[in-house]
């Protein structure tokens, strides 16, 4: 009987022992683990919210640098009525987008094919008349004048910057919406057309760089930007595709504007040429320059190699559509060509292209 209650109070004992150890061990982890969860989580909620945020400030910033610089163009109603509802805008009046460039009034578009009947809106909603419209109708944009001051224009950047891969944003304004919609986009590549077969080898004075990017279901006329929302060029439509016109066109498009007394025009060899640094060919000809494939020009022959220009010489960054840009209608100029082997020197005076 003595040896049963020894045994009982021995396991009770233990049990007492096991229970207080325990109780201790729970009290301690109890006390401890939401101490390092919320240390531990903190950490990683942190990280992702910083994560989350830095993705927002890149749009974010871009859209608040934007917000009075980017306005709407309508198709002005003119009615003569009390009634609201009847001369309220909604999204079929409005017909595109316009850029502010400069700070007395100037904006940049697509091209309005019905400029007398258009007017502005402003981010305040206020409806603003415009003074006039000049087209450029080889780059397809129209310049647009208010009678305003004060304006603040969006930056444009020298586009030979931009780079295949690099980061852009298109800016699509939205009707009755405070913020921009800013869709992410990149630059896939830069050329002026596809080459797929022997006609797309012929380049025309009219032909222009143009950059492709991955979208391919934006519209016409959309500022692009890159991440200090600086513009590097207009969205440009063609054969369902959606490409980039680079910024310095419109450059070169607005020194034209402003220095011509708003008169419009680009030079021309009245030729159509090859771009021997797009081919590949077995023939031994000079693999720089512009080889003449028809001309209108009495100066210059059919299978004339031109390599430069005054002291420009061409190349695949210099191609001559670029160089003929520096110049206006009416100038006279030297080329270098290569004629039957030979090198030789001509004068040519620019004639003015015509679309």
């Amino acid at each position: 009987m003595q040896e049963k209650s020894k045994f009982f109070l021995s396991l009770v004992f233990t049990i007492i022992i096991v229970f207080v150890a325990g109780s201790a061990i729970l009290y301690i982890i109890d006390k401890n683990i939401p101490k390092y969860l919320e240390e531990n989580t903190s950490k990683r909620v942190d990280f992702i919210e910083t994560q989350k945020k830095s993705g927002q400030s890149i749009t974010g910033s871009i859209s608040k640098s934007l917000s009075n610089k980017i306005w709407l163009i309508v198709d002005k109603k003119n009615i003569k009525t009390n009634n609201l509802y009847d001369s309220v805008y909604f999204a079929d009046d409005f017909i595109g987008t316009a850029i502010v460039v400069t700070n007395d009034g100037w904006f940049v578009s697509k091209k309005i094919q019905n400029a007398s009947s258009i007017a502005l809106v402003n981010i305040e909603n206020k409806i603003i008349d415009i003074e006039t419209v000049v087209n450029d109708d080889i780059l397809g944009l129209s310049y647009i004048k208010i009678k305003q001051n004060g304006l603040n224009p969006m930056g444009i950047i020298d586009s030979s910057s931009v780079e295949v891969g690099q980061n852009v944003y298109v800016i699509r304004p939205n009707l009755y919406n405070y913020q921009n919609e800013i869709i992410s986009n990149s630059i896939r590549n830069i050329h002026s057309r596809f080459i797929k077969n022997k006609t797309d080898l012929i380049h025309k004075s009219s032909d222009f760089v143009v950059y492709s990017m991955l979208a391919s279901d934006t519209e016409q006329g959309l500022p692009v930007v890159n991440e200090n929302a600086e513009m590097v060029g207009i969205t440009y439509s063609f054969n369902e595709n959606t490409y980039l016109l680079p910024s310095n066109y419109i450059r070169y498009s607005l020194t034209r504007l402003f220095n011509n007394d708003k008169n419009i025009d680009y030079s021309s060899l009245s030729i159509s040429y090859i771009d021997l640094n797009e081919v590949v060919t077995e023939l031994d000809i000079s693999k720089k320059g512009a080889y003449v494939y028809e001309s209108t020009n009495p100066l210059i022959r059919k299978a004339d190699i031109i390599q430069r220009v005054n002291e420009d010489d061409l190349n695949e960054i210099r191609s001559l559509n670029k160089v003929l840009l520096d110049y206006t209608p009416g100038t006279e100029v030297k080329l270098t060509i290569l004629r039957d082997g030979k090198q030789e020197e001509i004068k040519v005076k620019l004639q003015t292209l015509k679309k």
